[in-house]
């Protein structure tokens, strides 16, 4: 087996290192969202407040994201955009930045990863976070 042939076999010790990391994200990400299915954010007393929110009194983009992501898991869609519209939008996103960041690992997909990381695609979400943040506080949506 030549040194270009290790490199690129997904299976040797440092690539299965690799793999460890990313099936460790895969059930770390798979626990959360059971964590969020089995139990409401708005009824738990103990689950963790935006300290923005706490400090300021002003909602950040993402205030409201743990209780829509309770009402997505349970498949209220409405519900989920009554308590933050930017949160359900930016999902799509935010799959995106990590299928993007999956394809840069394996260097695959340079046309997708262009595309999602260029300045311009950036620079829109985070215009838009600022927008929603000014139009939530300034509008109570």
């Amino acid at each position: 087996m030549t040194k270009a042939d290790k490199k690129n076999n997904y299976f040797s010790a440092g690539n299965r290192r690799s793999w460890v990391w990313w099936l460790l994200a895969v059930v770390l990400v798979a626990c959360a969202l059971a964590f969020y299915y089995f139990i409401n954010p708005s009824s738990a007393l103990w689950f963790p407040r935006c300290p923005i929110k706490f400090l300021t009194g002003f909602s950040c983009p993402g205030c409201g994201g743990q209780r829509a992501t309770h009402a997505l898991l349970h498949g209220n869609v409405g519900e989920a955009l009554s308590y933050n519209y930017f949160y359900i939008i930016a999902i799509p996103f935010v799959i995106a930045l990590c299928v993007s960041f999956v394809l840069k690992k394996l260097h695959k997909g340079k046309r997708f990863v262009s595309l999602v990381e260029h300045k311009a695609v950036v620079w829109t979400v985070v215009a838009t976070a600022i927008l929603w943040t000014i139009a939530r506080n300034v509008l109570n949506i």
